[in-house]
């Protein structure tokens, strides 16, 4: 979780297993972009009770969801940090960078949310938001749920749950009372293409600096268009005028292609 307790504390928790380094690396950035989100909000607006409190939960996921996927599972990210991944991790030093690379982006049906890759993510949220409004609307009852939730998946993941610690209880959102909430990951993950195209447009070489560990264009520039006035504006009207769109899909769909058809290039 990223935590917002007050102006200047700002705090994240993640998870971390012995034998799956990814669960921590990209669990941790994504908190991370939430909370560089609270920390950028101006001084001002703490001094008014609850301003600085995000006004949109797909504003704040498409912050996150770019940094853990946009940026930290980049190839331009581990062209800088693998040699110092290998050294705190000597297991990686006589494993490529190319196979590192495959393998933080390999593409396979799998249980777990927030453990899945960038393609079959969003399979994960169709689940949840074919059940939620079945819910809401008391056509079913909680007790039709890990059924209903494991035969989804299966449809729409393509992975079965052996059991509802795989299935739907593996997030937390529901027992918070967070119901509806699923869907702002999805849209978090277009609008975070909308922005990274937007950012590109007048970053062109951005990566070059990647490549160096130079990540302050980036943020400098999420700080001035979206998070210094995110906190007031709605979605729609962040998107519209940073890219000079509403929200679409196009953007994301480029991104995906452009990544995933080098990492599996497929004939028509």
């Amino acid at each position: 979780f990223a935590s917002t307790i007050a102006r200047g504390d700002h705090r994240i928790t993640g998870r971390f297993y012995e034998n799956f380094l990814g669960a921590a690396l990209f669990g941790f950035t994504h908190e991370t972009g939430h909370s560089m989100f609270d920390q950028a909000s101006p001084d001002l607006l703490w001094e008014i009770d609850n301003v600085a409190l995000p006004i949109s939960l797909t504003l704040h996921e498409s912050q996150s969801r770019l940094w853990e996927n946009m940026v930290c599972r980049s190839w331009e990210f581990w062209e800088y940090f693998y040699p110092y991944l290998q050294i705190e991790f000597p297991v990686f030093a006589e494993v490529p960078l190319s196979d590192f690379y495959q393998a933080i982006n390999v593409v396979v049906p799998s249980a777990i949310r927030v453990e899945s890759d960038e393609v079959t993510y969003q399979g994960h949220i169709i689940v949840r938001s074919k059940i939620e409004p079945l819910l809401l609307s008391k056509q079913i009852s909680a007790s039709d749920v890990p059924a209903m939730f494991n035969d989804l998946m299966e449809k729409f993941v393509g992975y079965r749950p052996v059991n509802d610690r795989e299935g739907c209880l593996q997030d937390v959102h529901w027992s918070f009372g967070l119901v509806g909430y699923a869907p702002t990951y999805s849209f978090g993950n277009v609008a975070a293409a909308q922005f990274m195209a937007a950012f590109t447009k007048t970053h062109p070489n951005y990566k070059n600096g990647f490549r160096a560990g130079n990540f302050w264009e980036l943020l400098h520039w999420l700080n001035e268009n979206i998070h210094a006035t995110g906190h007031l504006e709605s979605m729609p009207d962040v998107l519209t005028r940073v890219t000079g769109r509403p929200l679409e899909i196009t953007d994301w769909i480029q991104y995906i292609h452009a990544k995933f058809d080098l990492l599996y290039p497929v004939s028509n």
